[in-house]
């Protein structure tokens, strides 16, 4: 009994030095970013505010975005009781670096505090778009620095999302008002002929939060396939529309859209032809109809009419091969030497 005694004091000996030798103090180190618009890349953001307290977020909240601002924090249970002095309070972080590419980098609108006891609720506030967000930090042995990257979205609906272990909260959102359009596609044969409806499955409608002269349409493949392209920078594509255009009893093709501008294509897929156009409704407005005319017999590349670009593959220079230069004609009667002339 003494014998096993001693080897669990010995245990509980050894188990105390290791946790001597580990601690869960660090420098916790923000990278904040923001993300206007969902097919925007991540910039660096600066003017954040960061703080930390040593609670638990299942016992303690943030109630307000004034409150996140302010560094004060609620308890659920009872939320007149607050707390004002954080744990710690992020100050700028420096640093210098290099890409890779090789140009000098900086550590623009970083962050850093110290960390040095569990639990930790981590609060960032975003006082440039009126955004915050915290977490709950898990604890981390030996790590000197922290590193932690968070993306603000301020283009993100609700009141309330999470991303990752992160909770956002924007308490000034107000959703956004909706707006059914309509889209009347009509094509002609000749000149002479009536306007005629397409069927069921000629014609594709859909439509994309963007602007016309930033974005564009590289072919009809690109068009049938709800593909955009960024001008400035061709790798940046979009294929997933914000609206499709569904067909209705009217004949028309309607959407409900919820922002402008929007960059509205048309796909005729019979002919291989397709139309654009940017528009900007009011979103408090009546419902517009937008009427778009494909007329068959004309022989243009690229044509405006009624506010539409509309562009027709088959003309554009790359498909007009010159007709081949005729060869000249071989010599009918060729002139054949007598072998029997000019003999001695």
């Amino acid at each position: 009994m003494k014998l096993k005694f001693l080897y669990c004091m010995l245990a509980a000996a050894l188990f105390s030095g290791c946790l001597k030798d580990n601690t869960i103090a660090t420098t916790y180190v923000l990278k904040p970013l923001v993300q206007a618009k969902s097919v925007d890349q991540p910039e660096p953001l600066e003017g954040v505010r960061l703080f930390t307290y040593a609670v638990d977020t299942t016992t303690w909240q943030v109630l307000s975005y004034d409150d996140a601002l302010a560094g004060v924090i609620s308890s659920k249970e009872t939320p007149r009781e607050q707390q004002s002095e954080p744990a710690a309070i992020g100050t700028p972080y420096q640093f210098t670096g290099t890409a890779a590419d090789g140009t000098p980098s900086e550590a623009v609108g970083w962050l850093q505090m110290p960390i040095s006891r569990q639990p930790q609720m981590v609060v960032a506030v975003d006082p440039t778009n009126r955004l915050f967000a915290y977490t709950m930090q898990e604890s981390v042995l030996n790590v000197p620095f922290l590193y932690v990257s968070l993306v603000f979205a301020p283009y993100k609906e609700g009141r309330c999302y999470t991303s990752g272990r992160w909770v956002f909260r924007n308490d000034f959102y107000n959703p956004p008002a909706k707006l059914k359009v309509y889209v009347d596609p009509k094509f002609k044969t000749t000149a002479e002929t009536a306007e005629e409806a397409y069927a069921n499955g000629q014609i594709k409608i859909y439509a994309y939060v963007a602007d016309t002269t930033d974005w564009k349409i590289k072919s009809y493949e690109d068009a049938w396939a709800s593909r955009i392209t960024l001008k400035r920078d061709e790798r940046q594509q979009r294929d997933e529309p914000n609206f499709i255009g569904y067909a209705e009893e009217n004949g028309k093709y309607g959407m409900t859209i919820n922002s402008t501008p929007i960059m509205i294509v048309a796909v005729d897929r019979a002919n291989k032809i397709y139309a654009y156009t940017k528009q900007t409704p009011d979103l408090k407005g009546e419902e517009p109809t937008w009427n778009v005319l494909f007329s068959l017999w004309l022989e243009d590349w690229i044509r405006e009419e009624n506010g539409w670009t509309i562009v027709n593959e088959k003309f554009s220079p790359e498909n007009q091969k010159p007709d081949p230069e005729p060869e000249p004609d071989p010599d009918p009667d060729p002139e054949v030497p007598d072998p029997n002339t000019d003999k001695q």
